[in-house]
């Protein structure tokens, strides 16, 4: 287990991450090449700071930095989002074996998976934990 300071660090990654692709992203040019980059720069490294989370089996704050990472506003649309999701499934090994059982037998999990819940913005809109469990479970794809 380890200590809030260290889960925060994650967290604190992501938000400063977030900061910095806001202000690049206003930047760019809707629908450019260079904004195609830039989104999927920001995926990457959002998806790199989960993925360390997990590795580091600092699970509460894997389940922290992937709720923060996977909110939806202005600047950081679905598609960015759902770049998120599949570059951490890639990172973290999870296209390749289950996630860990520890990472989902911890209250971080439940608390995030209800606080996700609980802010999505519509139904068609999940976020965090539940855009995850969608990519896993191959519902992410799926017609609506």
């Amino acid at each position: 287990m380890t200590s809030d300071t260290t889960s925060s660090v994650y967290v604190n990654a992501i938000t400063s991450e977030r900061i910095r692709y806001q202000r690049e992203w206003k930047q760019c040019v809707y629908g450019t090449q260079k904004m195609e980059n830039v989104m999927d720069a920001h995926a990457r490294k959002c998806a790199r700071i989960i993925a360390q989370a997990y590795r580091a089996g600092d699970h509460p704050a894997m389940w922290q930095a992937l709720s923060k990472a996977t909110r939806n506003d202005m600047y950081i649309p679905g598609a960015a989002i759902s770049r998120t999701i599949r570059h951490t499934i890639s990172m973290a090994g999870w296209d390749e074996q289950h996630i860990n059982e520890a990472a989902l037998d911890c209250d971080a999990f439940a608390h995030t998976a209800h606080d996700d819940a609980t802010s999505a913005q519509t139904s068609e809109t999940p976020a965090g934990a539940w855009i995850l469990l969608d990519h896993l479970t191959g519902n992410a794809h799926r017609d609506k």
